[in-house]
């Protein structure tokens, strides 16, 4: 019994040691007007990083680290040629990740677009942060709360990342 027990904390500490390993946080939020600064003032890169992105293939959504760790679901099947290309555009930056998916809102399949992550706090099911969305086809405020950063409808929107 003590055995068994022992096992179980052994194996939950791994999964949390896992979890915390793979992920990269931030406590600095950014407000709707910082985030336009920012992307006005890094729109050049984050066009690079939308162009390399666009060369990803599957299905599913990865998450690309800037240390070049890419974590992806079961299932997932999304490659990148250039994630080290990728990654380093991001650490240049100071992103802390990218998600890339062909997902479009309200589960629509299209090209290859990403999610940006500025910020981020708390853990894996309740948390906040910030971040900046690249959706290759136009659309016009995606979730009701996000501001555009360049033209509505357009393709670069900020959205503050509200708690789980």
């Amino acid at each position: 019994m003590a055995i068994s027990k022992i096992r179980r904390a052994v194996f939950c500490a791994s999964i949390v040691g896992i979890v915390c390993s793979c992920s990269a946080s931030s406590v600095l939020d950014y407000t709707p007007q910082q985030g336009k600064v920012f992307f006005k003032s890094h729109e050049n890169e984050f066009g690079v990083l939308k162009n390399l992105i666009s060369s990803c293939k599957g299905w599913g959504t990865i998450s690309i680290y800037q240390n070049g760790r890419v974590i992806a679901s079961e299932g997932d099947t999304i490659k990148c040629p250039q994630k080290n290309e990728i990654a380093k555009g991001l650490k240049k930056l100071g992103v802390l990740w990218v998600d890339v998916s062909g997902e479009e809102p309200y589960g629509k399949l299209g090209p290859m677009g990403g999610v940006f992550v500025l910020s981020s706090s708390g853990t894996v099911v309740r948390g906040g942060g910030s971040a900046i969305y690249y959706f290759p086809n136009e659309v016009s405020n995606p979730f009701g709360d996000s501001t555009p950063l360049a033209g509505s409808p357009g393709h670069w929107f900020f959205r503050e990342l509200g708690d789980g």
